[in-house]
């Protein structure tokens, strides 16, 4: 009799533990549930304005999407439009203006093992030093000069104020004519600017020549500048100048245009020391910015053609 007592009450154990858990589970489900009713109906007007902006913005990235795949497609077409014109005017290609990009070294890196990664990396940055040196120690070198009074520098204002790199043309060395379709010794530096666009000084100095012609290189403007330095001015507009006149860095001296033989309305624009020609955009440093003087480098050294 004791036994079957105790073998009953055994047996009610797992029923209620069963029992508990199961009102454990169904408590905690019932829980979920009226926690999420809770949050559903209890949405704040912030949660929905900021549910429909994400909605509007990811219609507006798609449409922004088919908007770019329209404009890349027309600056393709235009590029080799513009680069049949070239090639028909001037019988040479169009100089590219994409010719930094800041890609290259992760471009290269995806191709590498790790340890010539590092390898790569290490030589790309003891190149990058050595020449950094190099550039501090010339400009060391320069101001020492200066300040000994040995020196002046030469003239380093844009002529053309705020043009952008997009305006720089052929500088200095062979370049194919317009006019005559060969090769031509090309004097100084192209600046493509609308006509009336005005030309400034490019240092303090003493205006030499202020010619007008029709003919060769059209209105002329020549300063003289300390240290030797001579800048020429050709193709203007109008001449705002007289000789004799001195003029300080930055002044309105006259305006763009196409005087003489020019092809477009640009300057033409020149820097001499003594008798030695000098390549007019290596002087555009203290101008412009580091990135918008690399691309004036390579543009004025990469357009095959002059506009005279």
């Amino acid at each position: 009799m004791g036994t079957r007592i105790h073998h009953t009450r055994s047996s009610r154990w797992p029923r209620i533990l069963r029992r508990l858990l199961g009102i454990a589970v169904g408590s905690l489900s019932l829980s979920l549930i009226l926690f999420g009713l809770f949050i559903w109906l209890m949405r704040t007007d912030t949660d929905r304005r900021l549910k429909a902006e994400n909605a509007h913005l990811a219609a507006s990235c798609d449409e922004l999407k088919d908007r770019q795949a329209r404009l890349e497609a027309a600056i393709d077409y235009l590029q080799m439009r513009d680069g049949n014109i070239y090639r028909d005017l001037f019988y040479a290609d169009a100089p590219s203006l994409e010719m930094f990009r800041t890609d290259d070294f992760l471009a290269k890196a995806d191709t590498l093992p790790q340890g010539n990664l590092e390898q790569y990396t290490a030589e790309k940055v003891d190149r990058l030093l050595e020449g950094c040196g190099r550039i501090e120690e010339n400009f060391r070198a320069a101001a020492r000069l200066i300040d000994a009074g040995k020196d002046t520098l030469p003239p380093m204002r844009l002529p053309v104020p705020d043009a952008r790199y997009t305006q720089i043309g052929a500088s200095v060395g062979p370049r194919m004519s317009p006019f005559l379709k060969v090769e031509i010794e090309h004097a100084g530096l192209d600046v493509i600017a609308a006509q009336e666009t005005p030309v400034v000084a490019a240092a303090a100095g003493t205006v030499t020549r202020a010619d007008r012609s029709r003919k060769g290189e059209g209105n002329v403007i020549e300063i003289s500048h300390p240290g030797g330095y001579r800048t020429r001015y050709t193709h203007l507009g109008s001449i705002r100048v007289n000789r004799g006149q001195h003029v300080s860095a930055g002044e309105l001296i006259g305006t763009v245009g196409m005087s003489g033989t020019s092809f477009v309305p640009h300057l033409h624009y020149e820097v001499l020391r003594d008798t030695l020609r000098l390549d007019p955009v290596c002087c555009l440093f203290g101008s412009v910015g580091p990135t918008a003087f690399m691309n004036m480098m390579y543009l004025s050294a990469h357009t095959g053609q002059s506009l005279e």
